[in-house]
């Protein structure tokens, strides 16, 4: 009998736990996924404003991706680059 009543309690405990987790996931799910969404969204208008301003902010020209690789890459196609920009500034 007193296995009868453990098994009943324990059957029962499990179908509160999964009823409360499921009903918490149901509520809590979409709340939590909106405002980590906006949270993203937040930090992506913020770091494209800064970028923005930091561009507007510097006189030189904003080196292109492809420059970066070059530098990473390249490093002495990079100084031939370089010499070469360096060059024809120079001359103009």
């Amino acid at each position: 009998m007193r296995q009868r009543v453990f098994l009943k309690l324990l059957l029962l405990l499990i179908l509160v736990v999964g009823a409360s987790t499921a009903t918490l996931d149901l509520l809590v799910r979409g709340s939590w996924e909106g405002s980590l969404q906006s949270q993203l969204q937040e930090d992506l208008e913020d770091k494209v404003r800064m970028f923005a301003a930091r561009a507007n902010r510097e006189t030189s020209t904003i080196p292109r991706p492809s420059d970066d690789y070059v530098i990473r890459s390249h490093p002495r196609l990079a100084t031939v680059s370089a010499a070469t920009q360096a060059d024809s500034l120079r001359a103009s």
